[in-house]
């Protein structure tokens, strides 16, 4: 039982999740690199390379480039690194989750359309 108990205990230590490490690399740093990689059509360059260091460091992640890069790609995926990139269908996106929400939570129609001012 106590060699039961001993396995148990070591196989749960070993699932623990390490603490987080402080990156490697100062914001200064990443910041500079943001600013070298960003493409030289993006708009307000200097507040999305400040945007993307904030993030990196707040959530303690390494600013490998590796990293920086895939950053880079997602935003440029997603917004064309415009302010506020136009979404296709929004609206309809936007009302259908909270169509969906509501009847997930029994919520009638008309309370729906009230809360939002719609008729």
């Amino acid at each position: 039982m106590r060699r039961l108990l001993i396995v148990c205990t070591l196989l749960l230590a070993g699932c623990a999740t390490p603490p987080p490490t402080k990156p490697a690399r100062a914001p200064e740093q990443i910041h500079a690199q943001l600013l070298q990689l960003l493409p030289a059509r993006a708009e307000n360059r200097e507040g999305w390379a400040a945007a993307m260091t904030d993030a990196f460091v707040a959530l303690q992640l390494d600013a490998t480039t590796s990293h920086v890069c895939a950053a880079l790609a997602v935003a440029e995926q997603e917004s064309g690194f415009a302010v506020d990139p136009p979404v296709a269908g929004l609206r309809k996106i936007a009302r259908a989750e909270i169509d969906r929400r509501a009847d997930a939570h029994h919520v009638p129609q008309f309370m729906v359309n009230a809360a939002l001012g719609l008729t």
